[in-house]
């Protein structure tokens, strides 16, 4: 391997281009992995490209960007049992799987890598572990109705995960090729152009009972979405709504409790479950007894059954990938996404 590593930047004025520096040796409980494919979010990846466009300042230090990646293990550190070099891997973190040639990721970031399963498709771990999690968040049990609203990748990904649970996905967003590409993953119904559209899927999915959980996906103001997914809720004849609401995109809401919301649960699911940022933990400790709650599917967990559901064909991430671009056309593909989002969904950046 070489000493040195390009690795995909933005400016302080939002222009995308590639930095060298050295590598990082991988300390106790690391993983140093040369990298052959890693996946742009449209939502948290591409944000922080359109936040500097929108607001540029060239004073700015460059961010590295990227946090879900797969590839093969070169070197690992002290303390690392499970990993070899050569291994095939699948990595994710925020600070640690950049869109780079190499990278060094703590060992309960990375899982093993089937040969059935792709670089490209491997990429999505970070992703796929997030839809994981906001289905367990969510309690999602067979046969319930659930309405997913923003279908960019984290959403795509839950509608199908609340599918291989047993129940019923809806899914809405404002572009219409999103609702097309979720219906050819397996939603039951997917819809573009608003709240009439939802609600009259929801009305034919569940022979007009509503919805038993709801899932905002997407950032920015959600209280519309939100206040939408309580008026599709079941309803007892008291008049309360019933039902569970997650929220796993960054979206601001503002709701009137209790009365406005009935006997709904309002739940988030943060990130791709627990242990993630907690530095002992990502590099091999037990997770903490004191906070175990739902700790039994820690991050790693989720990250290992996502990798599982997508060997076993369950999980279908390929139809997911729209275009792929070289790290040095890296800025082509932040462009398609947040020029040209109806047509554009999973980036694959490789080396």
């Amino acid at each position: 391997m070489d000493s040195t590593r390009r690795v995909v930047t933005v400016d302080g004025e939002g222009d995308v281009g590639l930095a060298s520096e050295p590598i990082p040796k991988p300390a106790a409980g690391e993983v140093l992995i040369t990298v052959n494919a890693s996946l742009v979010s449209p939502g948290s990846g591409a944000g922080p490209v359109r936040r500097r466009r929108a607001d540029p300042d060239p004073e700015r230090d460059p961010l590295k960007r990227g946090y879900q990646a797969a590839g093969i293990v070169d070197t690992v550190g002290g303390d690392v049992a499970e990993f070899e070099a050569g291994d095939r891997v699948a990595c994710m973190g925020s600070g640690y799987a950049y869109h780079a040639d190499a990278v060094v990721v703590p060992q309960h970031l990375c899982v093993p890598l089937p040969e059935n399963v792709s670089f490209e498709e491997g990429a999505f771990n970070h992703l796929a572990a997030t839809g994981l999690h906001t289905i367990r968040r969510g309690e999602v049990a067979i046969g319930e109705a659930v309405a997913v609203m923003g279908l960019g990748l984290v959403g795509q990904l839950t509608g199908q995960l609340a599918r291989i649970a047993g129940a019923r996905p809806i899914g809405s967003d404002l572009l219409p090729g999103r609702a097309e590409v979720a219906r050819a993953v397996g939603f039951e119904r997917a819809v573009a152009g608003g709240e009439e559209a939802l609600a009259e899927a929801v009305d034919d999915v569940t022979d007009g009972r509503g919805i038993d959980c709801g899932v905002i996906a997407f950032g920015g103001d959600g209280t519309d979405a939100f206040e939408q997914l309580v008026s599709l809720a079941r309803q007892a004849p008291d008049g309360h709504r019933y039902g569970r609401i997650v929220i796993v995109g960054g979206a601001h809401v503002a709701a009137d409790f209790p009365t406005a919301l009935g006997n709904m649960d309002v739940r988030a699911a943060s990130r791709p479950g627990p242990g993630y940022h907690d530095p002992a933990w990502e590099r091999g400790a037990a997770y903490a007894t004191e906070y175990r709650g739902d700790a039994e599917w820690t991050t790693r967990r989720n990250l290992q059954e996502s990798i599982r559901l997508i060997d076993t064909g369950k999980l279908d991430v390929e139809t997911l990938i729209t275009h792929r671009y070289p790290f040095e056309q890296a800025a082509d593909g932040y462009d398609a996404l947040l020029d040209r989002p109806g047509e554009t969904l999973g980036v694959i950046f490789t080396p």
